[in-house]
């Protein structure tokens, strides 16, 4: 995994370390370093292998969809309202965190040669309960500036899109610890928390479906979030557990039931039947967000169940 290509790293940036010594370091040092065609060959046969050993040195990080391309809300609203209806096509609006933003790309591609047009309304580390500070991670901080505006703006996301169906897929800031106005931290499974975020989800399904949309949420599956250094807090964390994803589930399928138009889509019982299974590292590199192929994998299965 992230280990071991870090090895392999360490492996290639020593060997060339010691290859520039014994070229020209030493040979300094003791007067004897080789001049002409002799110098000439070694130089050639150690730059094709350092290339040779570049090529084959696994790039996980290639795989991994970069979230750094993920426009702000303000540029979303603006494509959504731009975005010309094609005639005989249907319109789907993925609404979510960073995790429906990973979905949307292979959606997007997908929709190209299906006759669905696909419009993408998320924010990063953001949840259906909207802004506040949240214990994400292992670390206590506010919700990025985009979650209030993506919160305050899902009527004119809808309104501007105007789409048949839409699709959520959100989850970590909403199985995160919260903190309420009295200086408690609650969270899922706590029956104030569970509460304010039924009726959230409740009047967020409401606002998506009041132009006439049908509403898929998706489950969503389970997640193993390493430790990244200035990124997170000390594991472990407790978005990893996965009965908190359990629970977020059964309580959105249960706040759904009395939403007319609105229901469950098994986004979760997918990732986990499919081969190599819900965590398959190049099904999910970083243990939450879909890789290149995994986006383009999920389309194929969740493309067909999103159209009439």
């Amino acid at each position: 995994g992230h280990n071991s290509t870090f090895a392999v790293r360490v492996a290639v940036t020593l060997g060339v370390a010691i290859g520039m010594y014994w070229l020209f370091e030493n040979p300094i040092r003791r007067t004897t370093m080789l001049k002409g065609k002799p110098f000439l060959a070694v130089i050639a046969v150690a730059t094709a292998a350092i290339v040779a050993i570049a090529i084959a040195m696994p790039n996980r990080d290639g795989s991994v969809l970069d979230l750094s391309t993920a426009s702000p809300v303000s540029g979303q609203l603006t494509a959504l309202r731009d975005m010309p209806r094609v005639a005989g096509a249907d319109r789907v609006m993925v609404v979510g965190d960073s995790m429906s933003w990973s979905v949307f790309v292979g959606l997007e591609d997908w929709g190209k040669t299906h006759s669905v047009q696909f419009g993408r309304y998320s924010a990063l580390g953001c949840g259906v309960g909207g802004p506040g500070t949240l214990n994400y991670l292992g670390l206590i901080r506010p919700t990025f500036p985009d979650c209030a505006q993506w919160k305050q703006d899902i009527p004119q996301a809808v309104n501007a899109f105007k789409p048949d169906a839409v699709l959520v897929v959100v989850a970590l800031a909403d199985i995160s610890p919260r903190k309420f106005p009295n200086g408690k931290f609650r969270s899922i499974g706590d029956s104030v928390y569970d509460t304010r975020l039924t009726q959230q989800v409740q009047a967020t399904a409401r606002t998506l479906t009041s132009t006439g949309a049908r509403l898929r949420w998706a489950t969503f599956p389970h997640v193993d979030i390493p430790y990244n250094a200035g990124g997170t807090g000390t594991p472990p964390f407790v978005e990893n557990n996965p009965k908190r994803i359990d629970e977020l589930n059964a309580l959105v399928a249960n706040a759904l039931r009395d939403i007319p138009n609105a229901s469950m889509i098994d986004f979760a019982g997918y990732a986990r039947v499919r081969p190599g299974g819900e965590l398959d590292p190049a099904f999910r590199p970083d243990g939450a967000h879909l890789s290149v192929s995994g986006t383009k994998e999920v389309a194929t299965w969740l493309g067909p169940r999103l159209v009439r």
